[in-house]
């Protein structure tokens, strides 16, 4: 999930009020944050799947490995490294190609890029505002579904 915009308290669907930011992307397929200065990628969806660098080196088999623990994984290490050093960085720029990939550049000359990888019907990404989530983009192999998106 990635989440931008003014934080403001929503209640979940468990009814406890929580803060989340006014936009958000959920999504189901392959992206990266990467650095075009340096021409590197920061961080992947596949990180979550890696070890940090603290647990790398204790673990002897890979297999034990539980990267649904929170910090646990390279996902959670990388990104926390990011927030902390890109704090007041805002949305230069939002682009969707011709196959749904969404690209997002930011003022620090990160790019946020997902991938679509399929033609059928399976949604890939999907942004909403999350005070009204019947404002929404959903992109799917095949199409663009929008729901009174900013009218």
């Amino acid at each position: 999930m990635f989440e931008s915009g003014e934080k403001m308290k929503f209640i979940n669907s468990k009814g406890k009020e929580v803060k989340k930011s006014i936009y958000q992307i959920r999504l189901k397929y392959p992206w990266r944050m990467v650095n075009l200065k340096t021409k590197s990628i920061l961080f992947a969806s596949n990180d979550i799947y890696e070890p940090n660098s603290i647990t790398r080196p204790k673990l002897k088999l890979y297999e034990s490995f539980d990267w649904q623990q929170k910090g646990n994984n390279l996902f959670d290490e990388k990104l926390g490294k990011w927030k902390l050093k890109n704090k007041k960085i805002y949305i230069d720029e939002i682009t969707v190609n011709l196959f749904g990939d969404l690209r997002i550049k930011f003022s620090n000359n990160n790019v946020f890029e997902t991938f679509t990888d399929t033609e059928t019907d399976i949604e890939i990404w999907r942004l909403f505002e999350c005070r009204n989530k019947e404002n929404k983009i959903i992109v799917t192999g095949e199409r663009f579904i929008s729901d009174n998106y900013f009218k």
